[in-house]
């Protein structure tokens, strides 16, 4: 059975932080190699489009709360498990 469809919506963007404004020109510089002055055209148009996207460090791609997600499980219970000692992944995995 399908499951009914959601309605996302998402808070305004933030502006990059000048870091990350920064990361994204030079991304720019070294994407433009070999390219003609209409794709570096676009290539700008595209990069500022989603700048908001774009990151300059891992620490500012932490998580979300903009996505959830639901699965029907049924009546089954929840499952715990520990995880694998290294001595056991590693020899089922080897």
């Amino acid at each position: 059975m399908p499951l009914p469809a959601t309605e996302v919506t998402f808070p305004p963007a933030q502006p990059p932080s000048m870091e990350t404004k920064q990361a994204i020109d030079d991304l720019y510089d070294r994407s433009c190699e070999g390219l003609e002055e209409g794709q570096r055209l676009q290539l700008r148009e595209l990069l500022d489009l989603f700048s908001d996207i774009f990151a300059a460090k891992d620490e500012d791609c932490t998580h979300t709360s903009l996505v959830q997600h639901n699965i029907d499980t049924g009546n089954a219970h929840p499952i715990r498990l520990h995880p694998p000692s290294s001595t056991t992944h590693q020899a089922s995995s080897g």
